[in-house]
């Protein structure tokens, strides 16, 4: 995954934070659908990128993660709690529970696929997961 994002310090040599800025799923075309309020503006989030390229403060750079991390991670932050609901509902259902007790049952599998997509960020911001690297210097501001 590819995205245009601005230098915002140099943390070390070799890393820079960048901000990115984040749009809607639906192209920022809120106008016609009202469906997403807070896309209008856009959010910006500031996140660390690797950089052999020398970019300085204030530089617009292209910068490039992985698309089979950002998609794992989207899995397992959505999909998994709700699998995790699912399978233990109907595991409370199948041994004959009431269902109240399956309710709780599944709610504890939700909560239990919320801790590990926690614990999965945690450990990707420790060890840098997910970090993107910046690949192209599009306009660098006037250094001197």
């Amino acid at each position: 995954m590819t995205q245009t994002a601005q230098v915002v310090r140099q943390i070390q040599p070799g890393l820079v934070e960048i901000a990115v800025r984040r749009d809607s799923a639906c192209a920022g075309d809120c106008g016609s659908c009202a469906g997403c309020s807070l896309a209008q503006g856009g959010q910006t989030l500031l996140t660390t990128a690797q950089d052999s390229l020398g970019a300085a403060p204030g530089d617009l750079v292209k910068v490039q993660s992985s698309t089979a991390q950002v998609l794992g991670a989207a899995v397992m932050l959505f999909l998994v709690p709700v699998f995790l609901f699912l399978a233990g509902y109907l595991a409370g259902s199948a041994a004959g529970w009431q269902n109240g007790a399956s309710l709780l049952l599944g709610g504890a599998g939700f909560l239990a696929g919320l801790a590990g997509a926690v614990l999965l960020d945690r450990l990707g911001r420790r060890r840098r997961l997910f970090a993107c690297r910046v690949v192209e210097i599009l306009s660098p501001r006037h250094r001197v």
